[in-house]
């Protein structure tokens, strides 16, 4: 009986661990996924109940930081990022939205010479709540598993 308890408490303890990292994310992306030198880049963060957002953008080197003002538009909040011309520019990018209630998202985009061919939204901060949630889901596993292995004696 007590067995069954504990495995009750243990998966209402994993679903709400699901749920919760849910709510405290702020959907970044990134249009176009990669661009040249002195290219244009779409930034977009939504966040929960249409709150104020805020961007850094973070270049290849980690010593280009811009702190981007974002404009409400529909719901979401969005601005247009310049990438600093020459050679420097090159490489991975990443992009971390700030809601105002403090929930965070990141993503990123590439920059190379050539630039590329016009694509979709780019990146998505939706590739880490699902890492998160596989994670949680997999140790909710092991400890219900670990709790109906274990035998009571009396």
């Amino acid at each position: 009986m007590l067995t069954k308890a504990l495995a009750t408490a243990a998966c209402g303890a994993a679903l709400g661990a699901i749920m919760l990292p849910g709510a405290a994310l702020a959907n970044t992306s990134v249009s176009p996924g990669v661009t040249q030198p002195g290219g244009m880049v779409t930034i977009t963060v939504a966040c929960n109940q249409n709150t104020q957002a805020s961007a850094e953008v973070i270049g290849p080197s980690k010593m280009q930081t811009f702190d981007v003002k974002l404009h409400a538009q529909g719901g979401t909040n969005k601005a247009t990022f310049t990438v600093p011309g020459g050679t420097a520019s090159i490489g991975k990018w990443t992009v971390n939205g700030l809601c105002a209630g403090g929930a965070a998202g990141s993503t990123s985009f590439t920059v190379s010479p050539g630039g590329g061919p016009p694509s979709g939204d780019g990146g998505s901060s939706q590739n880490g709540m699902l890492l998160g949630t596989g994670v949680t889901l997999l140790a909710a596993a092991a400890g219900g598993f670990v709790l109906l292995r274990r035998r009571v004696t009396v």
